[in-house]
């Protein structure tokens, strides 16, 4: 029970992050600016791209990570 909860909470986490992510991407390239609506739409997808498929590795990566030999 209490891993099919985890599950779910770290799922939600990592969609609430993402789109946080994905917001901010945008404002950040829109303000800065590109000489072309195409050049600036091509530098939203792949910031976003790259930022969301980052996160969602190292969020799942993090989770099944084996941390029991390491000390806090």
């Amino acid at each position: 029970m209490v891993a099919k909860v985890l599950g779910t909470s770290i799922s939600f986490a990592i969609v609430a992050i993402n789109t946080i992510l994905k917001e901010m991407i945008i404002f950040l390239i829109t303000w800065i600016g590109e000489d072309t609506v195409s050049a600036q739409l091509a530098s939203i997808t792949n910031g976003v791209f790259y930022a969301q498929f980052l996160n969602t590795g190292i969020l799942l990566l993090l989770l099944n990570a084996n941390m029991e030999e390491f000390s806090p």
